[in-house]
């Protein structure tokens, strides 16, 4: 009977075997995968919502407190061509234009032909009635941006236009 009662108390006292002790392993390890997952998850949600934060607020910066505003025109001139040969210039005066907005300016300026060939214009006088021009300007301005930032912008225009002869008249201009 000691020895049974020894041989029970091995038993009680000695480590059980757990058959199924792999699998808790295994559910172990797939629930720390899987806490790790979400943690990625969760710092990946954190990174993307930061990106965006970042990109509204740099638009409303740029769009808002950037934005160009009143640009100042230095003076600039207009210069009228013949079959590439000049026979015109105009004097554009300094002058603002507010954001967003379009300046209109009238110039006036006297054609002169002395550097065009007379046999040139003595044909196109007998052939048309119309003389092509073109004309061709860049304007400069600065810009200023929260009154604090200064930029130089410069816009070119190119114009092709006609002059009717007998009426005097300026007509089918085209401006790019």
């Amino acid at each position: 009977m000691a020895e049974k009662q020894e041989a029970t108390e091995r038993a009680y006292t000695s480590p059980q075997v757990n058959p199924y002790g792999r699998v808790d392993e295994e559910v172990a390890s797939v629930a720390e995968r899987d806490e790790r997952r979400k943690k990625r998850m969760k710092c990946f949600a954190y990174l993307i919502a930061f990106i965006v934060f970042q990109t509204g607020v740099f638009l409303i910066f740029g769009l808002t407190i950037m934005k160009v505003r009143t640009p100042r025109y230095q003076n600039s001139t207009i210069e009228f061509f013949y079959q590439g040969t000049k026979v015109g210039e105009a004097f554009v005066p300094r002058a603002r234009a507010k954001a967003g907005s379009t300046r209109r300016f009238y110039v006036t300026v006297d054609l002169s032909s002395a550097g065009v060939p007379r046999d040139v214009l003595a044909n196109e006088f007998r052939t048309h009635a119309v003389i092509p021009l073109r004309s061709q300007a860049r304007l400069r301005g600065k810009v200023e941006i929260m009154k604090i930032m200064k930029k130089n912008k410069s816009s070119n225009m190119n114009c092709s236009m006609e002059i009717n002869i007998s009426s005097r008249q300026l007509g089918n201009i085209s401006c790019r």
